[in-house]
């Protein structure tokens, strides 16, 4: 399961920077275009024409505040994830030198001449 969960917020972490480079490459465009060129975005099948300011003032507050909160959020888990992965794959570690020491001792006493007389 913490494997899984890292594996996760990897892909998250990701999709995470790719939409703050798409946000980033949007605002260079904003930037290149003059103030009177119309500016749309989607909105399902259509689009909509926005004000081209309060676009760039969006997409500039989500890429610095929400995507990087977000970012550092993930990041966090991801950190936590494989901290308790590791604990978890100590923990394993212990179970299976015990297992294998145990049989390496019922091993030792089953083959000593005291058990064969």
């Amino acid at each position: 399961a913490a494997r899984r969960d890292l594996e996760s917020y990897s892909r998250n972490m990701q999709i995470v920077e790719q939409q703050q480079r798409v946000h980033k490459i949007t605002i260079k465009a904003l930037d290149a275009v003059t103030p009177s060129t119309p500016v749309y975005t989607p909105h399902g099948r259509m689009f909509l024409q926005v004000d081209r300011n309060q676009l760039k003032e969006r997409l500039e507050y989500q890429t610095d505040k929400v995507l990087e909160e977000t970012h550092c959020e993930m990041h966090d888990e991801k950190e936590k994830s494989e901290t308790d992965m590791r604990r978890l794959e100590r923990n394993m570690q212990d179970v299976l030198n015990n297992v294998f020491k145990g049989r390496f001792q019922l091993f030792m006493e089953g083959s000593s001449p005291q058990a064969a007389g």
